[in-house]
């Protein structure tokens, strides 16, 4: 077995929280190690069971609940075939920093299966804005603004583009912007993601979203 992909012992983990208990993750890959923060594949797993989570090295339908990786491969486009929601690792630290294991949201996914597509248009747009629950943080926006493609960005009234900038100045670190959800529209689009520059949601198989509508409330 390649040295990237061996099994790693985790018996010796402390596990520190509970936050992944019950659920059976298999890890792709890791980081390249080409610069910033990187994390391995053993580092990763070592992560999942310090917080209760269950590691495997194959992907056995059923049994796995969730699919993370750091880049595309050959294994990640194998499991791409079968049709398998594949996750960046910031999903996983996402749930741990949060306190509770998040939904999965167009954001995390590096490909999103037809289950999953079809789930995520009822709730939300292709960028990740929940269209009923209010955006929690001001990172959490900028974020959502930093995957909106130079197109649609240009399409964007010029007074809801002023009236967002006015509320990423002035939202304290943490703090809510005063936005709340208001229902689709039409749009399409793709941008760059918390790991880097990502395909579009149709590269995904995610299709098309609405636009992220939310942010209309701070001109109403």
């Amino acid at each position: 077995v390649i040295a990237a992909y061996r099994d790693t012992d985790t018996s010796t983990v402390r596990q520190e929280s509970s936050i992944l208990m019950g659920k059976t993750f298999y890890v792709v890959n890791g980081d390249l190690g080409l610069g910033g923060v990187n994390y391995t594949k053993p580092e990763l797993e070592r992560i999942i069971a310090r917080h209760g989570g269950r590691k495997v090295q194959n992907y056995k339908p059923g049994v796995v609940d969730y699919v993370v990786a750091a880049h595309m491969d050959v294994k990640v486009r194998n499991l791409i075939k079968m049709n398998v929601d594949i996750l960046n690792y910031d999903y996983v630290w996402e749930s741990i920093d949060s306190g509770q294991l998040q939904h999965k949201k167009p954001m995390h996914l590096m490909f999103c299966s037809d289950e999953t597509r079809r789930e995520l248009e009822l709730t939300m747009d292709r960028y990740g804005d929940h269209y009923f629950e209010p955006i929690a943080s001001i990172q959490d926006m900028q974020k959502l603004l930093a995957q909106v493609d130079d197109e649609a960005a240009g399409a964007l009234p010029q007074a809801l583009v002023e009236a967002v900038h006015t509320e990423l100045i002035n939202a304290g670190p943490g703090e809510p912007p005063a936005t709340g959800p208001v229902g689709p529209t039409a749009g399409d689009g793709g941008g760059r993601g918390p790991l880097g520059t990502i395909p579009s949601m149709s590269a995904w198989g995610v299709g098309t979203f609405g636009a992220d509508a939310s942010l209309l409330n701070a001109v109403m």
